[in-house]
């Protein structure tokens, strides 16, 4: 099962129409890093949780919290 983490991420790419590899382009984050985070299988660093912070135009609770 994805973990919330991971769900929020997809979802705030795939709102914004993004690939996994464009998202990696625009953070400069590794593609494997970005699959790994979608899959639920790493979480991201803190540089990582900042650049996607910074592209998504959220903070990082939002990127971790749950939805209702």
């Amino acid at each position: 099962m994805k973990t919330t983490l991971a769900q929020n991420i997809r979802n705030l790419r795939k709102a914004r129409g993004w690939t996994q590899k464009e998202l990696a382009n625009k953070t400069g984050l590794s593609y494997s890093a970005v699959v790994s985070y979608e899959n639920g299988l790493r979480e991201p660093t803190g540089r990582a949780l900042a650049a996607l912070e910074q592209i998504f135009g959220v903070t990082g609770a939002q990127i971790m919290a749950e939805r209702r």
